[in-house]
């Protein structure tokens, strides 16, 4: 009956469709509104085809609008998908080469806070300390000029101690951390009141 073979293939239709639109809604929850509504117009369209109502056609048109909106969603998807690819790819090759750049940087200043927790004075574009240095300890092979010995006035000059004066006062002065325009970080020893 010709009936019969009608609403088999609009059944087969809408089960397409539900099928597509949960594949939509599974990517994307902004779509399941949509499966909702299909669902309903699929109960719609079987009653109708039970009762023979006249509203078939027009439901079998709502159809086709269901099927013209998820060719639409999955043709934004696809594009969607594309871009965010594209993205994602744009922003590894960026973060790859910010990691080239910083790394140097940062094993540069790690390596002075080492030498700094070592004992070490370092005036360097991290830290600007004066800090007792080690016993018997060797001239650092890290930089080009080690400043373990630098005299008092190049000390002072730094707004820190030198020699042994340095060594006489650092336990008695707070280290204070200041920020200046040339330097990113700057540690100085602050000499108390009174003291010439």
């Amino acid at each position: 009956d010709e009936e019969r073979d009608r609403a088999a293939a609009i059944r087969k239709s809408l089960d397409k469709l539900q099928d597509e639109y949960k594949a939509l809604c599974d990517k994307n929850n902004d779509h399941c509104s949509m499966l909702d509504d299909l669902k309903k117009t699929k109960s719609d369209l079987e009653r109708a085809i039970v009762q023979r109502d006249d509203r078939v056609a027009e439901l079998e048109f709502t159809i086709r609008q269901h099927e013209r909106t998820i060719s639409e969603l999955e043709q934004r998807w696809r594009v969607s998908e594309y871009a965010q690819e594209t993205v994602g790819t744009s922003l590894g090759a960026i973060l790859s080469a910010l990691q080239g750049e910083l790394l140097p940087i940062l094993n540069s200043r790690d390596k002075q806070l080492k030498l700094y927790q070592e004992g070490h004075r370092i005036n360097g574009p991290f830290f600007d300390v004066c800090i007792p240095p080690a016993a018997n300890r060797p001239p650092s092979p890290h930089f080009k000029q080690d400043l373990t010995a630098a005299p008092a006035a190049a000390a002072a000059a730094a707004g820190g101690y030198g020699g042994e004066h340095c060594h006489d006062h650092s336990q008695k002065r707070p280290l204070q951390m200041t920020l200046e325009s040339q330097s990113p970080l700057t540690l100085n020893s602050q000499p108390a009141k009174g003291d010439a």
